[in-house]
């Protein structure tokens, strides 16, 4: 009977032993999955970051893209403005031009 006790004894200190190497197989595992989803986490949010500061200079770009073309849109009507002067100005000297070879040609 002795025997038997200290034989059974011995098999369950055994299993208890094996049992405390498995948990703490299995805790040493979950601690790795955890760091290791951490890690991912980290990298999806540094991707997301990322991302989101590309779509902000792509936005910004644009932005001076359409303020570059306002601004050249408004140097074209002012030069237009001026050549419409110009335009102005050399119609008013061919008249005074042709009144000036009227007079000339009265003169004569």
């Amino acid at each position: 009977f002795e025997a038997t006790r200290h034989a059974l004894s011995d098999e369950i200190n055994g299993l208890e032993s094996r049992q405390r190497v498995e948990v703490q197989d299995l805790q040493d595992n979950v601690t790795a999955l955890q760091s290791s989803v951490a890690k991912m986490c980290e990298e999806a949010l540094s991707v997301q970051q990322s991302g989101s500061d590309r779509a902000t200079e792509a936005e910004l770009a644009s932005r001076r893209v359409e303020v570059g073309m306002i601004e050249a849109i408004g140097q074209l009507e002012q030069q237009s403005a001026t050549l419409q002067e110009l335009l102005a100005d050399v119609a008013a000297l061919q008249a005074q031009g042709t009144n000036r070879s009227v007079e000339i040609s009265q003169l004569r």
